[in-house]
Parts: C-alpha cells; sequence; structure tokens
C-alpha cells in the first residue's frame, strides 16, 4: 500500500503548506480530533445533517433507490470511529467553505480539518493491522469518504490516483471477494469498484494493463446482493456486466501477449460470445418489473422502452465482444495455428476417431504442447478424467471456470458446435443494425430521465459508426438530447415548447468524441485492409473498419473513463454530486448499526473485564 500512504502523504503535505501560508499552526499529533473547540464541532454536525444530509442524491424517478446520507447525533459521534466522524466532519467543513467563497473563518476551518483528516488517516496506513483498534472496513470507508472530501474540493482531476488507491486498499485486506463475505455492509462501495473495473474497458485502454482485483465470482455475488441493488441502479443487465467481466479477462491474456492465440482462449472467447448470443433482454425487463417495480404501476410504453434499452445493451456488448476478442489483430484468427492432425497421444486420450480427428485438426492446434500429466492423474483410468467443461463449481483448481471461465487443455471428442470465427462479420453486422434500430425506435419516445442509461452502449455506437453515416447523426442527436435535458429548460424556450426538464441540474458532462482522430484512425486501417487483402466480402459496409478496440482506445484516448463507467445509472451531476454519491455508500444506517453495536460490544466487555 505504499502508493496509497505517498498519496495521503502527499495530500497531507499540500493541506499543510496551505495552512502555513494561512497562518495556521498544525500539530504533529494525528490522532486528534477533527476540531478540538466544542462550538465549531457542533457547528459542522448542525452542517452535515441539515445541508448534507438534504441534497437530492436519490431521484424522483428512481424512487426505488435509497442513498440517504445518516445523521450525526452527539452520541453516534462519540460511538463511532474516530476517523470516520473526523472524515465526515472535515467534508462538512470543506463544503462549507466551497459554498461561501472568501469566507475567511470558513477557510481557516476547513484548513485544519483538512490537515488532520489526512493525518490521521495517513496514521492508520502506517500503523500495523495489529497494533489498531480499527477494522478494515473503517479505513476502507475513511479512504472513501477522504476522496469525496476531494471531489467537492478539486472535482474530478485526481478520480483515477483514488480510486487504484481504493483498489490498493481493498486487495491489502483480502480482496474484493474477502471483503464482500466478511463486511456485508461494505456492499456498496465493494460494487462501485469492481463494477468500475469491469466497465472501465468499455471506454480505457488502462485497465488491460494492471491486474484485476475484482474476481468474477465477487463481481456476480454484489451484482445479486441486497444491499446494492437496493442501493444502486445498475441498467447493464447482470448477464451482461459478467460477460463484461470475461471479456476483460479474456482480453488481458490474449492482446498483452505476441504469441498467436491458444485453442484454449479459442474456446473461452468463443463460450463468451455464446452466453452473449444466448442472452433474453426480455429476461431483464422482467427482472426489473419483479426487482423494482413489484408493487408499482408502470405503463406498458415504459417497459417496451427497457426491452428496447436491454436489447441495445446486448448488441453494444457483442460489438465490444467482437472488436476485443476476434477484430484487428492477425494473431487472434485461428487459421495462424491449424495442425491438419493431432498427435497419435492426443487420439488416444479423447479415444477419437480418424475422421473425427481431422476434423479436430482445426480446433486442437499444437496439441502436444499441453503437459496433460500436470493435470491428470494418469493411473485414474479415461472413466475418471475430471469434467472442467461443465459450468460447475471447483475452486481449488486451475483449471476452474469459475471464479472465471477458465477452459481444459483436455481435448473434446467433438469439435465445438459453433463456427463463430467463420460469421464473426455477420454476428457484427446484424448487432450494429439491431443497435442502430433500438436507438431509432427509441429516439423520438424515450421518456428524457432515461437516458443516462443508454449513455454507455449510445458511445459504443459512436466509436464504430463511419463518418457522415445515419448512425452518427443519430448519435449526435442522442448527445443533444441528454445536454439539454441535463442543462433544464432554456431561458429562451417559448411558453408553446417547453424543453424537457431535468430534475438534477449542475455540471454538464463533456461527452464530446475526438471525431477527427477517430475517423483518422479508421481511414487508416481500412487502407492497409484493402492494401493487405486481409478480407473479402466483409459485410461492414456501415461500421467502422475490422480494428481492435484495445488498439483503437489506446489511439485516441478518451478522457470519458470515470464516472461513465463507474456508476452508468445516475452521473448527472458532476463531481459534487459523485461525492454525496460516495458518502452514501457508506455514511448510511447500514454502516453505522455494524459499527455502533460493534462499540456497544466493545464497552460490555470492558466493563465485564
Amino acid at each position: 500500500m505504499s502508493i496509497v500512504r505517498n498519496n495521503v502523504q502527499l495530500q497531507a503535505n499540500s493541506a499543510m503548506k496551505e495552512a502555513a501560508h494561512f497562518g495556521l499552526h498544525t500539530t504533529d499529533n494525528c490522532c486528534n480530533e477533527v476540531v478540538a473547540d466544542q462550538s465549531q464541532l457542533l457547528k459542522l454536525m448542525t452542517y452535515h445533517n441539515s445541508t448534507i444530509c438534504s441534497e437530492m442524491i436519490t431521484m424522483g424517478e428512481s424512487n426505488f433507490i435509497d442513498r440517504r446520507i445518516a445523521p450525526l447525533t452527539q452520541e453516534t459521534a462519540q460511538r463511532l470511529p474516530r476517523s470516520i466522524v473526523n472524515c465526515i466532519l472535515g467534508i462538512a467543513a470543506v463544503h462549507m467553505a466551497s459554498r461561501n467563497p472568501g469566507h475567511r473563518a470558513l477557510e481557516r476551518l476547513a484548513l485544519e480539518t483538512k490537515v488532520n483528516v489526512f493525518q490521521s488517516h495517513n496514521y492508520l496506513l502506517q500503523t500495523p493491522q495489529s497494533q489498531l483498534d480499527q477494522q478494515p472496513d473503517v479505513i476502507i470507508c475513511s479512504g472513501i469518504l477522504i476522496f469525496a472530501m476531494d471531489l467537492i474540493e478539486h472535482g474530478m482531476s485526481r478520480w483515477m490516483i483514488h480510486t487504484l488507491g481504493s483498489m490498493q486498499v481493498m486487495s491489502s485486506f483480502g480482496g474484493i471477494e474477502n471483503l464482500s463475505l466478511f463486511y456485508p455492509h461494505l456492499h456498496v462501495p465493494l460494487f462501485h469498484v469492481a463494477h468500475f473495473e469491469t466497465s472501465w474497458i468499455i471506454l480505457s485502454h488502462v485497465p488491460l494493463t494492471k491486474t484485476k482485483q475484482a474476481s468474477r465470482r465477487a463481481m456476480e455475488m454484489l451484482c445479486n446482493a441486497s444491499l446494492p441493488k437496493r442501493k444502486i441502479y445498475n441498467p447493464c443487465p447482470t448477464q451482461l456486466t459478467l460477460a463484461l467481466w470475461d471479456i476483460g479477462a479474456c482480453a488481458q491474456k490474449m492482446l498483452n501477449s505476441p504469441h498467436p492465440i491458444s485453442f484454449a482462449e479459442m474456446h473461452n472467447r468463443e463460450q463468451i460470445l455464446l452466453d452473449l448470443l444466448g442472452f433474453q433482454p426480455e429476461d431483464a425487463t422482467k427482472a426489473i418489473k419483479e426487482e423494482y417495480y413489484k408493487d408499482s404501476a408502470v405503463t406498458e410504453a415504459r417497459f417496451k422502452s427497457w426491452d428496447l434499452i436491454s436489447r441495445a445493451w446486448k448488441a453494444a456488448i457483442t460489438i465490444l465482444a467482437l472488436r476485443y476478442l476476434y477484430f484487428g489483430r492477425p494473431n487472434l484468427a485461428p487459421q495462424s495455428q491449424i495442425r491438419t492432425s493431432p498427435t497419435p497421444s492426443f487420439a488416444t486420450r479423447a479415444g477419437s476417431s480418424s475422421a473425427a480427428q481431422h476434423e479436430l485438426g482445426a480446433y486442437h492446434h499444437n496439441i502436444e504442447d499441453f503437459d496433460l500429466s500436470e493435470f491428470v492423474d494418469e493411473s485414474a483410468g479415461e472413466e475418471n478424467l475430471p469434467d472442467y467443461l461443465t459450468a460447475g463449481l471447483y475452486l481449488n483448481d486451475p483449471l476452474s471456470r469459475s471464479p472465471s471461465p477458465m477452459p481444459s487443455p483436455l481435448p473434446y471428442t467433438e469439435p465445438p458446435a459453433s463456427n463463430l470465427w467463420d460469421t464473426r462479420y455477420e454476428i457484427h453486422d446484424e448487432a450494429f443494425t439491431v443497435l442502430s434500430t433500438n436507438f431509432i425506435a427509441l429516439h423520438d419516445d424515450l421518456d428524457p430521465v432515461c437516458l443516462r442509461y443508454i449513455l454507455v452502449p449510445l458511445l459504443i455506437l459512436s466509436l464504430v459508426s463511419r463518418p457522415n453515416s445515419d448512425e452518427r447523426a443519430l448519435c449526435l442527436s442522442y448527445f443533444a438530447k441528454f445536454k439539454a435535458f441535463m442543462a433544464g429548460p432554456s431561458e429562451s424556450a417559448s411558453a408553446g415548447s417547453p424543453a424537457p426538464v431535468s430534475p438534477i441540474g449542475g455540471e454538464e458532462l463533456e461527452l464530446d468524441i475526438s471525431w477527427e482522430k477517430l475517423d483518422a484512425y479508421s481511414e487508416i486501417v481500412d487502407r492497409e485492409r484493402r492494401e493487405n487483402l486481409l478480407s473479402t466480402n466483409v459485410p461492414m459496409d456501415r461500421s467502422a473498419p475490422e480494428w481492435n478496440w484495445w488498439d483503437m482506445l489506446k489511439h485516441i484516448d478518451l478522457n470519458l473513463a470515470w464516472p461513465l463507467t463507474s456508476g452508468t445509472s445516475h452521473f448527472e451531476r458532476g463531481s459534487e454530486f459523485w461525492a454525496f454519491k460516495l458518502m452514501s455508500s457508506v455514511v448510511n444506517d447500514d454502516c453505522f448499526n455494524v459499527w455502533l453495536n460493534a462499540s456497544s460490544f466493545s464497552q460490555a466487555s470492558s466493563s465485564s473485564t
């Protein structure tokens, strides 16, 4: 966690220098309360309860989402972990100063609290866990609240430092999966981190260069946990969210390697694509109705819209899978490794006929490279060979498909039923058509509050659209709609033509794409394909040429990765909105009850002793 400690120390040093310019004398006693003066403490507590807790972070059109921030009383402030209370009051001080620029007394108070908050948190990070009464959940939540405080003061400029820092801290405490099992009250912030890491591959080339912190099992557990469902809405259906995790894991291995694709990787990507193609959008719509609208009357038009939105998500993630795992790189083609006949040892193990061996040649290349003795007991007999290609749990086995789908090197007795490589362009062309036609169907009738739910698939369509195409024009029209919705009613709008009213207001997120760089890259790739005759009769006339998604992201360097991919349901109000959303993930009744009960238990134990 050295990077995390250094980051916190840098922030503390910066705050101390700022305080020195302000004429404040800071102390090295980092275990102090955030403010020593009782009147100041009450002032910050009152501001938290009256202003912070009243911020509208639970929208009326999403009343099934509970994002309330818990108030502080003098009793709870005394019994909650000291670092948590310091952070809460520190946020109140910084927010108060930001709302009153030029107010010297409030700026001074904000500086005092910041210094103590940073020093206190740095102390926790540097002290061995065995010497602390603090629990991992407290340290994680303190870091999240410092992130929120930084967002209020400095905006989104340092989001990546904080996000990667949170991942490192979670990793040091056993990882997201381990934390989700032992600290269920942390499910909301854990989901935020796991979901961000999973979705990050959509808009950034960075995540494929970093070790995954969230296992597939952790992502699945958090998607289905009750607390995140109550406090977060994820418009990307769970099955597609897990497919995103699979795409990232598979692409990370394939694209970082200069070697031709292996049989195991070929099978892995085909399984991912088959899972995507088998997804039923109607099931996602049904799940939304049963989970969130069981006791509410919802129009058929709204559910029709959700059906179209689910279809759009399916098509968008299918395009992503093809462009990450199939398109744009010669070493992704299975033809580069085809062997016309398997080895005799393979034939013996598979028990297959010579005709079957010939058919398997295209799939089971270099089978002699597999050291099966590493995985199989030679004396066990063929009937006792483990079936790793089933979906069962083999948690302690390196060949398990859980938490991530890992195909077995043991050969099939039959070739895969699908031939997705040969049909990859047709699948892509169909997904592109479905994506654009569903957006056309939604364009005029979609409730403006639902625009945020389609921005990620809309960005995917944008990035594969050709210049001056109908699809590009459609995307630009949607972006304009979203910006108009976020801006609220125009002052110049006539009474007879009201503009869409945003229930949120606040900062407008920038959704512009570097179209010139994107189109120039597509033109280069298209020319190279034609010159090298890499493909013929490809039905991709309407969409971008056959470039790889990762290579494209590295070239155009999008600056949209956060907060779009860290919360696809609500990203309306910019940095301050995100600060309050982060607060609500840890400053809530669920976390408070756990900490207060722990405090009561600790006091009871001390009394009995």
